[in-house]
């Protein structure tokens, strides 16, 4: 059902997600991902458009740590500013620069984050950043694989971490099969399939009608998405192309007039 939501930032046209059979959330989905690899899921920060894992490595910020960082190609200078902030820096191949301000004491935590604007044909793809860096936009970068490479052989690095480092790809895919999930698609995604079968005119002004609406924000979480399991899919189809019927007819009869 889509409805009104009056707010303190405007008036929000949502779609009310309804419990419905077969379907799941984002974050659930995202929880039994991340649980394949031994990870939870983080409380997202109010202010993100992405949900992200709990640290999946953390290392004191300390000399023995500056110490490695340096062996493997990092900038480390000391008390940059007034607060004794500490920059890391790192310079890829392609001359991109990057750089991560640390505090004294403070830990160096490794994470894995995710966007709602992902591919997720195949499944969950996440992408490995070091916290303080978190922007999806921004976030594939050599300077994270530089880190993970260095610290791989830590004694206290997991699994995860050597994965990341020989892999090089700076994503780890989850597929659905992994969950027990093959064939789920993002509600967004079934939606594109269908209305690439329709003239323009007939689906575009639908985007924001069609229910249950794969555009439109989520009454509880204006940043999540919803997916769908394979075997309800085609009831949502189903539905979808009667709805696209009923308004290409009420197009006709208009222009009729």
């Amino acid at each position: 059902m889509l409805m009104f939501v009056y707010t303190s930032g405007g008036v929000f046209l949502v779609d009310v997600f309804t419990r419905k059979k077969g379907f799941l959330s984002q974050k659930e989905v995202l929880t039994k991902a991340l649980k394949t690899k031994g990870v939870k899921l983080a409380t997202p920060l109010l202010a993100c458009r992405f949900y992200h894992s709990e640290p999946i490595f953390s290392i004191e910020f300390n000399e023995a740590t500056i110490a490695i960082l340096r062996q493997n190609g990092f900038q480390v200078d000391l008390h940059v500013d007034k607060e004794n902030v500490t920059r890391v820096s790192y310079w890829s191949n392609n001359k991109s620069f990057y750089y991560w301000n640390f505090w004294p004491g403070e830990k160096i935590e490794l994470i894995l984050i995710t966007d709602k604007h992902a591919d997720y044909s195949k499944g969950i793809p996440f992408l490995p950043t070091l916290d303080g860096a978190l922007n999806p936009d921004n976030c594939i970068q050599p300077g994270t694989l530089a880190f993970c490479t260095a610290f791989a052989n830590f004694k206290d690095a997991p699994p995860l971490i050597e994965e990341i480092a020989l892999t090089q790809k700076g994503k780890i895919l989850v597929e659905w099969s992994e969950m027990s999930l093959g064939g789920t698609k993002s509600l967004r995604d079934l939606w594109e399939k269908v209305s690439a079968g329709y003239p323009s005119r007939e689906c575009l002004p639908m985007t924001f009608q069609i229910e249950p609406n794969p555009h439109l924000p989520i009454l509880d979480d204006f940043n999540a998405m919803r997916f769908v399991k394979k075997a309800y899919q085609s009831e949502i189809v189903s539905g979808w192309e009667k709805q696209i019927a009923e308004f290409a007819e009420g197009l006709v009869k208009r222009s009729v007039k």
